[in-house]
C-alpha cells in the first residue's frame, strides 16, 4: 500500500494526503517523495494525516528528519488533521509542540506565508 493517496497544490503549498500507515516498510517511499519535491523547489509541505491509523518509530523518525531538512532550506512541514493515533505518538515522543499541526486547512495555509 502506498503511503501517499493524493497530491495537490494551493499557491506555493503542496498538500500530500497520506494513507493509513507510516511504517518502516514505506519510510523510503515517504522520504524519497519529500526529497524529490524539495529538489523541485517545493519547500512548503502540508501533510494531510487524517487517514493515518498506524505509525511506528521509523515513521516518526522520517517525519522529523524531513521536518528538519525543510526547515534548514527555509521551508516548512506541517500536519493537517493528524489522527488521534498520530497525535498520541507525537505527544509521547515530545514532538506535539515541535511539528505544527492544524485542524483546519483555512488556518494552515496562512501560517505558511509567515
Amino acid at each position: 500500500m502506498s503511503v501517499f493517496l493524493g497530491q495537490r497544490t494551493v499557491g506555493s503549498i503542496t498538500i500530500l494526503e497520506l494513507g493509513e500507515h507510516l511504517r518502516a516498510e514505506n519510510v523510503s517511499e515517504f522520504r524519497d517523495r519529500l526529497q524529490h519535491l524539495t529538489k523541485q523547489g517545493q519547500i512548503h509541505l502540508l501533510l494531510d494525516c487524517s487517514s493515518i491509523r498506524i505509525v511506528d518509530s521509523q515513521g516518526i523518525a522520517s517525519l522529523v528528519g524531513n521536518w528538519v531538512s525543510l526547515k534548514k532550506r527555509g521551508g516548512k512541514l506541517g500536519l493537517l488533521n493528524p489522527s488521534v493515533q498520530l497525535q498520541g505518538v507525537l505527544r509521547i515522543a515530545g514532538l506535539r509542540q515541535t511539528i505544527e499541526s492544524f485542524d483546519d486547512i483555512g488556518k494552515a495555509l496562512p501560517s505558511f506565508e509567515k
